[in-house]
């Protein structure tokens, strides 16, 4: 008659009395560790690898996190709260967990497209560098530390002048005449010092770079300024 074990052997390609499986366990044991004991998900490594991958660090260089403002935000300044969701070990039950963390970042007036932000790892989780984008602004364009504005004028405001308004990014509202520039010609730019965005490293509402009107001539009596 033929043995049991040898039986389980032979059908699982075997030929001693224990079937070798990955990790260096034999038997049902093997295929504990294949398939692990969460509804037989394979994990596709032996529990001291497991164990070994989820303990192992973040990158030293970490991680980088895209983060956006308004040109309003950026002329002023402001405060962003900024949530990380990251998988973070826990020794109690041997597993990753994925936890969060709110990052608080001080916006300063005049900063830039590209600022990077960076924060050291802490309290397991790793480095973290978040860079700004600047929002698309509907009326504004922003060059540096100047801004661009397109007026657009009538075929009789540009010959007889026009008083205009500009509400700028910190909320005050500029007024010109162009009666002074008359007649203004498609394409004609004017440049009012002092009205663009803060310097980076100057005083907020003292230095600044220039407002830079772009006139156009349009021949739509009803077209917006």
């Amino acid at each position: 008659p033929m043995d049991l074990g040898d039986l389980l052997a032979s059908m699982m390609g075997g030929r001693g009395s224990a079937t070798t499986m990955p990790g260096g366990n034999s038997g049902s044991r093997g295929f504990a560790d294949l398939f692990g004991s969460q509804g037989g998900q394979p994990n596709f490594g032996t529990s001291s690898q497991r164990g070994s991958s989820m303990r192992r660090p973040p990158p030293k260089e970490g991680y980088t996190r895209p983060f956006r403002c308004t040109i309003e935000e950026l002329a002023t300044g402001c405060t962003k709260k900024l949530k990380v969701t990251s998988p973070i070990f826990d020794p109690a039950s041997g597993q990753s967990i994925q936890q969060e963390k709110i990052y608080t970042v001080d916006v300063k007036p005049g900063w830039k497209s590209g600022t990077k932000i960076k924060f050291k790892a802490k309290d397991g989780f790793p480095p973290i560098t978040f860079v700004l984008g600047e929002k698309p602004h509907p009326y504004l364009k922003r060059k540096g530390d100047d801004l661009i504005w397109c007026c657009r004028l009538t075929e009789r405001q540009a010959k007889k002048g026009a008083k205009i308004k500009v509400p700028l990014p910190d909320g005050e509202i500029f007024e010109l005449s162009t009666k002074d520039k008359a007649p203004c010609r498609d394409g004609d730019t004017m440049t009012i010092r002092g009205k663009g965005m803060p310097l980076k490293s100057g005083v907020p509402r003292k230095d600044r770079g220039n407002l830079i009107i772009e006139f156009r001539v349009v021949s739509n009596v009803n077209s917006k300024q």
